[in-house]
């Protein structure tokens, strides 16, 4: 598991953020669009704790 940081918006989705850039990250990516960072994120693990 990696360090992506998860952000709680006030109506209560979800988003995901890349650990390097900070940029948003959508379900099952497997690279960041802006940074080309390699997100290493269980992503059937975070669907699990929506």
């Amino acid at each position: 598991m990696n360090n992506t940081d998860i952000k709680q918006t006030e109506n209560k989705v979800q988003e995901w953020h890349c650990p390097e850039c900070n940029h948003p990250v959508y379900l099952h990516q497997v690279f960041c669009d802006k940074c080309g960072h390699k997100l290493d994120i269980d992503w059937n693990e975070k669907k699990k704790k929506q």
